[in-house]
């Protein structure tokens, strides 16, 4: 216990006794026993590059530098079970050998849902492909459940009769609905002509949709057609079985002015077989007004826009090209025109990762996309720095609350989310109390403010909690695990004296 007690004041630079080993460099004059600083600032050193910061947080593990950062690398928490394991991506692979295509993330009530094309791509399979989106949730992207399709194809429509693509949904608070944004396709079996539309469906439940009657295209039959690209700028009236292009629509709510935006994908005039990421802009999502053509995204085959705020700036990502990767860029505002030199994911070329969507998790943003190879969905975290760059990285299970490295070093601010965050060796230690009666740093009842994080089942013996090991014969439970001499655990005593098992 004492020596424990030890090494945590050792740690946070607070006491020299003994034992103790300085964790930063004497300066020159300073006489040997000088107390180390105290860790209220990075280290000072003008030569960083020996001094390896991962995170950037300006602290470094290496103990020549400064008082050591206690966490180099993201990870993910819980007070009650600890660290959670982590995974390249979490992955929802639709059942029965369904292909995925592009997709709608949301998370409402606890639960992540996707809603996905269904099949391979058109252009291979179009007698397959895109006549329904798939719909599945998951509590904590591991496990999934699969639910009825969501929205098929309206034979007796002129617009969205053949294929359905690239759902998007947004929640309106002004009449308590979900509105699914998608791509209608109409084409010629023969020639392979076809022209897209964008329009929408509502919901009350996420389960049941029903195509929006308000607006509509000109001259066109069926319900739930809003928009076509018929704009001067495009090449919606050029020859060609692809210049009638209007897809991919991704739908958010400027929260000041409470207007709404929409990105999509269309071609501009004349046609020269590139896209473009455009916008437009709407006070009801029934009416949209063209804004034009996002110049950052032009010279590509620009598809699947996806936007989100962060920090005060708006946040755009695409699909750069055929041959994937997800493209990035920033501005002041929905209007600013501001965009910044685009640059590209870090990760997603080499993958092929395509149809980006983004869900904004709180203290980290969650990024989802289409595994080009495999038609599958995958989901990975961004992790964003104070100079405006981010990072792409591993995953855990939803339900695992997300602790940034960057937030633990020697000096930061302890917080009650069952992590050391100030490096001193205790855990959550200023929020609130811990019940440790035997001071063995095991809590009873169990609290987050523990220095350790399983719970106590005898807070009276220090010799007794959950990493304590089984004693044969004692009639204790030891190691808090609810059975009492677990001969699959223990170790039998005999004269005073433990027996090695090996």
């Amino acid at each position: 216990m004492f020596a424990f007690r030890l090494r945590a004041a050792c740690a946070a630079g607070l006491l020299l006794l003994a034992g103790c080993q300085r964790l930063s460099p004497l300066q020159p004059g300073e006489p040997e026993g000088t107390p180390p600083p105290a860790p209220t600032s990075a280290p000072a050193s003008a030569d960083k590059s020996w001094c390896p910061d991962f995170d950037r947080d300006n602290w470094s593990q290496s103990s020549g530098c400064n008082i050591p950062d206690c966490n180099e690398t993201l990870h993910f928490a819980d007070p009650d079970t600890g660290w959670c394991a982590q995974a390249s991506d979490l992955i929802c692979d639709p059942p029965d050998d369904v292909l995925a295509g592009d997709f709608a993330l949301l998370r409402e009530d606890g639960l992540l849902h996707v809603f996905y094309i269904e099949g391979p791509l058109w252009t291979w399979y179009p007698a397959t492909h895109g006549k329904s989106f798939g719909h599945q949730t998951s509590a904590d992207g591991v496990s999934w459940q699969t639910l009825d399709d969501a929205l098929t194809v309206n034979p007796a429509s002129d617009w969205d009769r053949d294929h359905v693509w690239a759902p998007g949904i947004v929640f309106n608070p002004d009449d308590g609905l979900y509105w699914m944004f998608y791509t209608g396709v109409i084409r010629s079996p023969v020639s392979g002509w076809h022209e897209e539309r964008i329009g929408a469906a509502t919901s009350s439940d996420l389960v049941t949709w029903t195509r929006v009657t308000a607006g509509g295209c000109d001259g066109i039959v069926g319900p739930g057609c809003l928009l076509d690209a018929d704009w001067d700028w495009t090449s919606w009236d050029d020859p060609g079985y692809w210049s009638r292009q209007c897809r991919d629509p991704f739908v958010m709510a400027d929260p000041i002015t409470g207007l709404w935006y929409m990105v999509y994908t269309t071609a501009p005039g004349p046609f020269d077989w590139t896209g473009v990421v455009a916008m437009a802009r709407s006070e009801d999502l029934v009416h949209w007004t063209d804004l034009g053509p996002l110049s950052v995204t032009r010279g590509q085959k620009a598809e699947s826009p996806c936007l989100f705020l962060r920090e005060g700036r708006l946040h755009l990502m695409w699909t750069l090209g055929d041959d994937g990767g997800i493209g990035h860029s920033t501005a002041g505002g929905f209007e600013t025109g501001d965009w910044t030199e685009p640059t590209i994911v870090p990760g997603s070329v080499a993958g092929l990762q395509v149809a980006p969507e983004i869900l904004d998790m709180g203290s980290w943003v969650m990024l989802g996309y289409v595994k080009e190879t495999l038609r599958d969905l995958r989901f990975r975290m961004l992790r964003f720095h104070d100079d405006g760059t981010l990072e792409e990285q591993p995953i855990a299970p939803l339900d695992c609350p997300w602790v940034g490295a960057e937030n633990v070093h020697p000096g930061a601010g302890e917080v009650a989310n069952g992590v050391d965050d100030n490096c001193n060796g205790l855990v959550d230690e200023p929020a609130g109390p811990c019940p440790d009666a035997d001071g063995d740093l095991y809590g009873s009842p169990g609290s987050a403010f523990c220095s350790r994080l399983k719970r106590d089942c005898d807070d009276q013996d220090p010799s007794v909690h959950p990493d304590a090991l089984e004693i044969c014969g004692n009639g204790r439970d030891d190691n808090c695990d609810g059975v009492v001499d677990d001969p699959e655990q223990c170790r039998p005593r005999f004269n005073n004296r433990y027996i090695a098992i090996y």
